[in-house]
């Protein structure tokens, strides 16, 4: 009830129950054998075409091709950090297949290195993410919201800026 979109797993499943029993009756009736069972295939494949072929543009920042050049490859932590960015980050990883520090779940099962990383001193977070094997991070110049917006200026003072563009920074945590 609180998320009435998984309730369609319900609908499907009582579905194809119900078109089962329709396919029986349709073979079992000699007269419409043919015509019945030419129609059900003909409305499942009518129903499987897709009318628009519309896609959302997806572009990825170059410099997350410069994470892979890095010696040491490892983990990135995107900042800032929020339910839809977080969303935005996971669509990246996609892409670059880098293992992320953070990432949209429903529900958190433990605590993870997000949960206990410390973004107010520096210091402590770059040996955070070094004991960790976090070899990059990525600061987006433009968050969705304007209020999670991240001071470059510290980050510049104390990780080492690997590649820039219009959208992101990347930094070198080790």
């Amino acid at each position: 009830a609180r998320a009435p979109s998984r309730n369609i797993v319900f609908v499907y499943l009582f579905l194809s129950v119900i078109m089962g029993y329709a396919v029986k009756y349709l073979y079992e009736t000699q007269r419409l054998k043919r015509y019945g069972l030419a129609l059900v295939i003909l409305l499942v494949m009518g129903d499987y075409y897709s009318v628009s072929s519309e896609t959302t543009v997806a572009q990825i920042p170059s410099c997350y091709g410069a994470i892979k050049n890095q010696k040491n490859f490892g983990g990135i932590l995107d900042l800032p950090g929020g339910w839809q960015e977080n969303a935005r980050y996971m669509m990246y990883q996609t892409h670059h297949e880098t293992p992320i520090v953070q990432g949209a779940i429903p529900r958190k099962i433990g605590r993870s290195l997000i949960d206990r990383l410390d973004l107010t001193d520096l210091q402590t977070q770059k040996r955070q993410l070094v004991e960790q094997g976090i070899t990059s991070i990525v600061l987006h110049k433009r968050p969705l919201f304007e209020r999670r917006r991240i001071d470059t200026a510290g980050y510049e003072s104390v990780y080492k800026n690997i590649c820039e563009d219009d959208d992101i920074i990347v930094f070198e945590a080790f």
